[in-house]
């Protein structure tokens, strides 16, 4: 399965400090404030989480919010969550995707930087 970084937030986290949090601890860069929040956003049932047991009864469904950030000339590593960090065109990486809402994220980036926003 192919996919961004991702992660949900802990404790009183908001989305982008959670997203600076899980940079930092799936491929090792601090981004220093330089996340580009995105409009892409989906939901995802809990259901679909392996640790959704040790969450609260009441949440049900999860919010995705996306984000971007330029990484040219930045040294990543993966953390032991992953298997294999690869660059790719965004075609290439549109077809390893798997998700739907990664997909549609990946589209908005190209998008903004076709038209320099």
């Amino acid at each position: 399965m192919w996919q961004f970084v991702s992660g949900g937030g802990e404790d009183d986290e908001c989305p982008i400090e959670a997203a600076q949090r899980e940079v930092q601890e799936e491929v090792n860069l601090n981004v220093n404030g330089r996340l580009q929040k995105l409009d892409a956003m989906a939901t995802i049932p809990a259901c679909v989480f392996k640790d959704v047991a040790s969450w609260a009864n009441d949440l049900l469904i999860v919010p995705e919010h996306s984000f971007a950030i330029d990484v040219k000339d930045a040294e990543l590593a993966i953390s032991a969550e992953h298997e294999e960090l690869r660059w790719v065109t965004s075609d290439q990486a549109y077809d390893l995707l798997t998700w739907d809402s990664n997909k549609t994220a990946l589209w908005e980036l190209c998008e903004r930087l076709k038209r320099g926003l």
